[in-house]
């Protein structure tokens, strides 16, 4: 527009100059003041008219750059969670309380599964115009398949990094098929790295402006009866980060991730989810698919202890029993699905007091937080944590309460030996042995637990009692 106005600014003047001073120049019969005057006249409207367009054009570059800034200031206006519980010990990780922006997520922004289904992921990729870039730890749905094909053909970049195996080592049968089908089609497709455990993170990003972060797999025998969740982050520094892991990855360049305004990456996240949930004062609502990190699981503990009210559903499955019976003595309140329940909780979601949230692909597991190559998502649009809110208390209802299945039986021969009190974490066993029972409270608080006698304590966790002699 100014390059237009200073073109047609131009020209006006040429044809001044042009109409009205060169007859006064040709004409033998003029006077010279007369020419000098037009002359004069014609120099000074010529330079009050570029003195004007030059201002039109300065201030059309200033409020050009205004409102960019305005952009990323407004979303990036800092907003502060008040907590005094909150550890800061992570370096790496994205702290609770750090300043940070608030998102601008509209209620398209979340994805509830198994009630919107792979819909909105085919239309996101099929909206692509300049780039598709895709992270996946399963993926056996060939209409995304066809759906990465189409859009590379139509002129897109598309790329596709999918999980290889624990390390690197060749678990390709998961995910072999899509693979040489998108290669086949001359799709850009790599391996993960094998500088993580596994690459669990499943991300999909679309012209470096919208970033769906999931929870769930590309597997559609398991649509209909997921629990799962997409957000889709448009953060600019979200998506910035993102893609610069993303890149790194596909070039087998291991560095560290930037958590942008609202990412919690894995490896390194367990110091991030035990703020989020210390920082709770009134509730804290859980969805996950394990139950098997001792940290997370002390933090829960912990809460619930103080008053505040922990909800967790989960799919029931028997690994996961002592750590719930753990949870369930300290007042956290635990509520299954059956195995066969036609709704399978695979989503992983930690909800604080109604505030905030965080949505991502990490597990409660110690691999998984600390390994993986994992990516979730800090929440706190209103409406967003409204639904999440909602479908969590609706799930809440439909579960069953969590009933520890004890024996009521002890022997006094159990109770008065030497008792081996054990617990299963990051897969490595760890021991206590007490050399009488009643010095059961010199064990740590996670094992004293509400009990008043060791008696109590043997009732509740019969499973953690190996043979009085402490043989194995």
């Amino acid at each position: 527009m100014p390059i237009l106005f200073l073109t047609i600014l131009f020209v006006f003047c040429a044809l001044f100059v042009f109409v009205i001073v060169r007859p006064e120049i040709f004409n033998r019969f003029g006077q010279r003041k007369n020419i000098l005057r037009n002359i004069s006249a014609s120099v000074i409207i010529c330079a009050l008219a570029l003195f004007l367009s030059i201002q039109v054009v300065s201030n059309h570059v200033v409020l050009s750059a205004v409102s960019v800034n305005d952009h990323i200031l407004s979303s990036s206006t800092s907003t502060f969670v008040e907590s005094s519980e909150i550890s800061t010990t992570s370096t790496v990780s994205l702290s609770v309380t750090q300043s940070i922006a608030e998102p601008i997520l509209s209620v398209s922004s979340l994805i509830i599964e198994p009630r919107d289904g792979i819909a909105p992921v085919i239309a996101l990729i099929n909206h692509a115009k300049i780039s598709v870039d895709l992270v996946m730890y399963q993926l056996e749905d060939t209409l995304v398949e066809n759906a990465l094909i189409n859009a590379k053909n139509r002129g897109v970049i598309v790329r596709v990094l999918l999980n290889k195996g624990y390390y690197g080592v060749d678990e390709r049968h998961k995910n072999d098929s899509a693979f040489s089908y998108l290669k086949a089609h001359k799709v850009a497709v790599k391996w993960t790295p094998s500088y993580f455990a596994l690459t669990h993170q499943k991300t999909l990003v679309v012209d470096r402006k919208d970033a769906l972060i999931m929870t769930f797999n590309f597997t559609p025998q398991y649509y209909p009866t997921g629990r799962e969740f997409g957000i889709n982050d448009t953060n600019v520094y979200d998506i910035t980060a993102i893609e610069s892991a993303f890149d790194n990855d596909w070039n087998a360049q291991q560095k560290i991730a930037s958590n942008g305004n609202y990412l919690v990456w894995s490896p390194h996240s367990e110091s991030i989810l035990v703020s989020l949930i210390k920082s709770a004062s009134s509730t804290v609502f859980i969805y996950s698919e394990e139950m098997n990190e001792q940290a997370i699981e002390s933090a829960l503990e912990s809460v619930a202890e103080r008053g505040v009210d922990v909800e967790v559903v989960m799919t029931a499955e028997s690994n996961w029993d002592t750590a719930f019976r753990m949870l369930s003595a300290t007042g956290v309140h635990i509520h299954t699905f059956f195995a066969d329940a036609p709704l399978y909780i695979h989503a992983k979601m930690i909800l604080v007091d109604d505030a905030r949230a965080f949505v991502g692909s990490e597990n409660f597991s110690y691999s998984s937080l600390e390994k993986n190559r994992e990516l979730g998502v800090m929440v706190y649009d209103s409406t967003t944590l409204a639904s999440l809110s909602r479908t969590f208390e609706e799930d809440l209802q439909a579960s069953n309460t969590f009933v520890s299945s004890v024996s009521t039986k002890t022997s006094s021969a159990t109770v008065s030996s030497t008792i081996l009190y054990y617990t299963s974490s990051y897969s490595a066993t760890k021991y206590y042995y007490p050399s009488d029972c009643i010095k059961w409270k010199n064990l740590g608080a996670k094992y004293r637990v509400s009990f008043s006698s060791v008696h109590q304590l043997l009732v509740a966790y019969p499973d953690r009692i190996l043979n009085p002699d402490c043989s194995r």
